[in-house]
């Protein structure tokens, strides 16, 4: 068995909070229950909003753990854990998402006998490796089975609706845990 990390945004399950923030359920049905309760009609702008985003991301991150090893442990998957960083969050979401270290522990003799793993042109690695051949070439083993999981995991565990829907659960949960909402009263 060998331990290999990964960051989330270099497999399917990724933690991408942007919608989290973005998408207004979460905040427009909080805004909603306080109005039915106050029989009032406030908006977003009548309240001061306090989003514990850390938390909030590593609840997401915790559970995506879960579900991979409650969904997606296999003959070469034998467990996942995660690292002990924080979760990451850019400061732009353009070109990267949410993301967390996780440490693989794997079977690399079951990996490399279930996929072909050549470089040849036209095999399915090599496609998926594209113009990185050299750098898989050149990588230590390591960095060569870090390439090898993340291909077995999206052959083989392509990321679903079943996950992105209990992600979103765990997304709506931790968020009302998480934020804080008050009214501004000097309007």
């Amino acid at each position: 068995m060998q331990k290999i990390t990964l960051n989330s945004q270099d497999t399917p399950f990724t933690i991408d909070m942007y919608q989290t923030f973005n998408g207004d359920t979460e905040t427009e049905q909080m805004i909603e229950y306080y109005n039915e309760e106050n029989k009032t009609e406030l908006d977003y702008d009548d309240f001061y909003w306090k989003f514990n985003k850390q938390a909030i991301a590593n609840d997401i991150a915790n559970a995506s753990v879960e579900y991979i090893n409650t969904n997606v442990l296999d003959d070469v998957i034998k467990s996942v854990k995660r690292a002990d960083t924080e979760t990451y969050s850019p400061k732009f979401y353009n070109y990267q998402t949410d993301s967390y270290d996780a440490i693989y522990t794997i079977d690399v003799e079951k990996l490399r006998s279930i996929h072909d793993f050549s470089l040849d042109y036209g095999t399915p690695f090599a496609e998926y490796i594209g113009t990185n051949r050299y750098v898989y070439k050149t990588a230590t083993d390591t960095e060569q089975i870090e390439w090898e999981l993340m291909y077995h995991l999206k052959c083989e565990h392509e990321s679903n609706e079943t996950y992105f829907l209990d992600i979103n659960e765990i997304s709506s949960e931790t968020m009302h845990e998480n934020t804080e909402m008050k009214l501004i009263t000097n309007k």
